[in-house]
This record gives C-alpha cells, structure tokens and sequence, in this order.
C-alpha cells in the first residue's frame, strides 16, 4: 500500500520509530544522539567537498550551480514578471537514491 504523498516522518518520529524497533539497549535518547551526529558528519563531509556513499541506500554530494537568471518575486504577484534577478554560481547539497533503495521505493524485493 502507498503512504499518501505529502506525507512527512519528523527527526522526532524517525528516532521514535527507530527507538520502536529495540535495536540492543540504546535509549531514546541514545538514538537521538547518533541521529544528529550522523546529520552533523554528513554535514562535514559535504561542506568540506566529499561524497558520503552509503551502499545501496544512496549518495549525498554537493553540485556547482551555475549563475543563471530567475523570475524576481514581488509580493501580490502571481510570480511570472517579466523583471529578473541574477543568482551568482554556488553549491547545493544533492541526494542520489542508491540501487537498494530504489528497487525498495518501486516495490521489486531482492
């Protein structure tokens, strides 16, 4: 059965559903902590410029932007003004679903 779209797991509810599965004697809060130390080294990683590859589940990278020109917002607008801004090159952090994680989501079984 598919979740509805628009459906969110919180940091919270992930470490309680975690916490549910009884994985040795960690504590809640014990898996609070590996949770945000794992977001703290990935966060690291990317900023220092390294791929983290978790095998079969997936690839968290940064890419280069190019500069390139968006719509200028202007509040009571519908958006699509003909005004336009310059955004400058930079950096954006990017996941890559891996082999595993993707035959999961399409419902093939391994």
């Amino acid at each position: 059965m598919d979740a509805p779209r628009g459906c969110v797991v919180t940091r919270s509810e992930l470490i309680d559903r975690l916490h549910m599965r009884k994985i040795g004697y960690l504590t809640r809060y014990d898996i609070e902590r590996f949770v945000v130390a794992v977001e703290a080294e990935i966060t690291a990683c990317l900023v220092a410029g390294e791929d983290v590859v978790l095998l079969g589940f997936g690839k968290f990278e940064t890419r280069e932007r190019k500069q390139h020109s968006a719509p200028k917002h202007r509040p009571g607008t519908a958006g699509a003004t003909p005004d336009r801004m310059v955004v400058p090159a930079h950096r954006v952090a990017r996941f890559v679903a891996g082999s595993k994680l993707k035959a999961a989501v399409r419902g093939n079984t391994r």
